[in-house]
């Protein structure tokens, strides 16, 4: 596995609370059963993204405030709203 992809796996499984094991298999499942679905890694990444009406200006101000931030600091964040 290219360490890149092993990295942004590892960060997302730590994002979703699992294992990196755990998270590939999750991963994998999914696209088995046809499920479009992304980890909330990749959608905190997304610039530009349309976040419709429910979301204000301050939940945007802190999203981009969040997103600027290292990948272990976001995790450190998270693990705090556990």
């Amino acid at each position: 596995m290219p360490p890149e992809l092993k990295d942004r796996l590892h960060n997302a499984a730590s994002i979703n609370g699992r294992s990196l094991n755990m998270e590939i298999i999750q991963r994998l499942q999914d696209s088995l059963d046809g499920v479009a679905k992304e980890a909330p890694a990749t959608i905190l990444r997304q610039e530009g993204a349309d976040y419709g009406p429910v979301m204000s200006d301050l939940d945007k101000a802190i999203l981009a405030v969040f997103r600027r931030l290292p990948v272990d600091k976001q995790l450190a964040l998270i693990s705090l709203f556990r």
